[in-house]
């Protein structure tokens, strides 16, 4: 009787240690899927809170945390000289042409403004969007390269500036088009004929900050 007794006691003895064991795994998987899921919480919260466009490739999202604009000089029709003339004491965000001509070259001088308020390092990407992309050519300068990284968020082309924006780096950068113009093509119609050339015409450009990797 007492052997027995003693068996009996052995075995559940020998239970309850496997069930030590089983509850302290499951605790342990527990504590680590809760601390998975508050990593998951946290990395998207960061992730939603920066990433405000699209990007192709992957790997990077525009950051709200730095400023940046695209201004230019106010330009008029110099009705003498018959052709467009910048005033260089008037900033505005775009020009509107109402006037256009043939073959003619249109004085355009856009530069994008950092306010430097950026905390990390930025690629900086311009999207150039012409309302009659038809009527018109331009090239763009040296420092900017065509770019399929990311993805044109007004249906324009994008191009990529060569160099990195450095944290807080408060800046105007210049010289975006090549020759500082835009170019009417020679086969639009005159003014004169309102029927084909009565529509204003403008070239929108966007910029755009995005996270280095």
């Amino acid at each position: 009787m007492t052997m027995a007794r003693k068996a009996v006691r052995g075995v559940a003895g020998k239970s309850k240690r496997r069930f030590d064991r089983k509850g302290l795994w499951v605790h342990s998987i527990s504590v680590l899927l809760l601390l998975t899921l508050l990593s998951v919480h946290f990395v998207s919260g960061l992730y939603a809170r920066y990433f405000t466009g699209e990007m192709t490739g992957g790997g990077a999202s525009i950051a709200s945390g730095g400023s940046v604009e695209v201004l230019e000089h106010r330009a008029y029709f110099d009705t003498a000289a018959y052709r467009y003339v910048l005033d260089r004491d008037n900033l505005v965000t775009n020009n509107t042409y109402d006037v256009l001509v043939p073959g003619m070259n249109i004085e355009k001088d856009p530069f994008v403004r950092l306010a430097g308020d950026n905390d990390v390092s930025y690629t900086l990407y311009l999207e150039v969007v012409p309302s009659r992309p038809d009527i018109m050519t331009y090239k763009m300068s040296d420092h900017w390269q065509s770019s399929q990284r990311f993805s044109a968020q007004h249906g324009g082309s994008v191009y990529v500036f060569q160099s990195v924006i450095a944290p807080h780096e408060k800046r105007d950068i210049s010289g975006l088009l090549s020759g500082g113009k835009i170019h009417i093509r020679s086969t639009l119609k005159d003014k004169q004929e309102p029927e084909a050339n009565s529509e204003p015409f403008r070239v929108d450009m966007y910029a755009y900050l995005v996270q280095v990797d």
